[in-house]
């Protein structure tokens, strides 16, 4: 191991310092999205984008985010079989991934597109969404806090 696991796998201190930071930041992200009240609108007027803008844009999205390939290196790793190539089964890995995410991202966006605004009108509606995504990252930071090394 090297560098910032390295660091973390021999000390206690740095391992629930970073833990904690990630708590507190959870818990902040439940607060802000419990107490948000702005408006979640789409501009209607705007023209909508051609598909291959919407792929390109997205494909570069995913390739200039680097949590994504933090992801890659600290979750897929663990899946590898010792003793065999390493890379091939990264890619497998990968690939599986994107196209689970693919397959995602299209179902929503097929039923988001079928659904139209029906579903997106309403204070109600936005609130309990919002709601969710705060007792979402609630539970996270519960789980992250009361995590073992």
């Amino acid at each position: 191991m090297t560098g910032l696991a390295a660091v973390l796998h021999a000390s206690a201190l740095a391992f629930d310092s970073l833990r904690f930071a990630g708590v507190a930041y959870l818990v902040y992200l439940a607060w802000k999205s419990w107490r948000d009240h702005g408006a979640l609108e789409v501009d209607e007027t705007q023209a909508r984008p051609d598909a291959w803008s919407v792929i390109r844009t997205g494909v570069l999205i995913n390739l200039l985010n680097p949590k994504l390939t933090l992801f890659f290196f600290a979750f897929l790793p663990q899946f590898v079989r010792p003793g065999s190539d390493a890379l091939a089964q990264m890619l497998v890995l990968s690939a599986a991934f994107m196209a689970v995410t693919l397959g995602s991202s299209r179902s929503t966006g097929c039923s988001r597109r079928r659904s139209g605004t029906t579903c997106w009108d309403g204070r109600a509606w936005r609130t309990w969404l919002r709601r969710g995504f705060a007792a979402t990252y609630a539970v996270l930071a519960a789980r992250l806090a009361t995590s073992e090394r």
